[in-house]
């Protein structure tokens, strides 16, 4: 998986605070994804942010922190969109227009969703996939 590097990362979150969310919620992180928010807690990748497809660009922009982050926390996220994308779908990150990269609770497969559409389009099998895939703006 690529190493990314953030940009107004939140403070530290520990195993304790992602496990407190995954209980509370009933999901479990992939582990690339715990490992990425146990190093930086979320928050802007500055080295890669652009994921291609054949047909669309989609701009990664921030990666939502565990704790810390007020409205751009994950816990402010799912409160605000839970009625709005589907009960297996746990958002992770979000664009610069407020749509959102999810990953499906069951396979780990990651998805968008545009939020005026309600859209979902696939991106990747998993979070690594995902992440090598994404490219320098």
């Amino acid at each position: 998986m690529k190493k990314l590097e953030f940009d107004n990362q939140q403070p530290k979150c520990t195993s304790s605070d992602i496990q407190s969310v995954e209980v509370r919620y009933g999901f479990t992180y992939p582990m690339g994804l715990k490992e990425l928010l146990l190093q930086h807690n979320g928050g802007t990748p500055i080295n890669y942010n652009v994921f291609h497809t054949d047909s669309n660009d989609y701009y990664l922009d921030y990666v939502l922190p565990i704790k810390y982050g007020d409205d751009l926390s994950f816990e402010a996220t799912m409160n605000d969109i839970k009625d709005l994308v589907p009960q297996n779908k746990i958002p992770f990150a979000m664009d610069p227009f407020g749509n959102f990269f999810l990953f499906d609770k069951t396979n780990y497969a990651i998805d968008f969703i545009d939020m005026e559409e309600l859209h979902l389009t696939f991106l990747a099998s998993d979070i690594n996939k995902f992440i090598d895939k994404l490219k320098q703006d």
